[in-house]
């Protein structure tokens, strides 16, 4: 995304946390809007209902409506089917209106079976939803950059309305406690360097401070 603020400069000091670069959050809010627009049709669905990100187990296939419609309407043409059958076992009802009933009873049932099928995919559905809000969730908490370590900033390379893309670098943080110090002796004065020694520093960075 955009880079919509910097927070810190060069030099200073960040804790644990703190807000280093945010990020114009406006597309993953719409992203975020969509991926719980999503969730709640499918909730909605399997008749759910309450928060959005609430992770409760969704109701007994037989319980959801699509299921309860389907059940209803299979043994409604499952009792006309048997009325039907014995209508025409006394010779009451033609052959015509038995193969009818019978016809609407497995249209009915392959209905209800049909029913159980998109519930089951609902149910996976949720799941995939669920991951999708928490991923959009996390990635506009993740708009704003946060320092992983305490220290010193040491590098800002990004600048506000700069577009960066993810893994991007915007900021080097030098950890000051413990502090650790790469640097080379002259060859005439290894004799000198022992285990344990305590050694004093400068960088340019920090002027006439002292570190040891």
């Amino acid at each position: 995304g955009v880079v919509r603020r910097v927070l810190v400069e060069i030099g200073r000091e960040v804790s644990v946390g703190s807000p280093l670069v945010e990020i114009e959050p406006r597309e993953l809010t719409l992203a975020l809007a969509r991926a719980e627009a999503a969730l709640l049709q499918t909730r909605a669905q399997l008749g759910m209902s309450g928060p959005v990100d609430r992770d409760d187990a969704p109701p007994a296939d037989a319980d959801i409506a699509v299921v309860k419609t389907a059940t209803a309407n299979r043994d409604d043409a499952r009792a006309a089917f048997e009325r039907a059958k014995a209508l025409n076992a006394r010779g009451i009802t033609s052959f015509e209106v038995l193969q009818a009933a019978e016809t609407r009873y497995k249209v009915a049932d392959a209905s209800y079976e049909s029913a159980l099928d998109s519930v089951r995919a609902t149910r996976a559905q949720l799941q995939d939803r669920r991951a999708a809000h928490a991923l959009a969730l996390k990635q506009l908490d993740d708009a704003v950059v946060r320092a992983p370590i305490a220290g010193v900033v040491s590098e800002r390379p990004v600048q506000v309305g700069e577009y960066i893309a993810q893994r991007t670098v915007v900021a080097s943080i030098v950890q000051m406690h413990p502090l650790k110090l790469r640097t080379g002796v002259q060859e005439r004065h290894a004799g000198v360097v022992e285990p344990g020694q305590p050694v004093q520093f400068r960088v340019e960075a920090f002027g006439n401070r002292l570190f040891t």
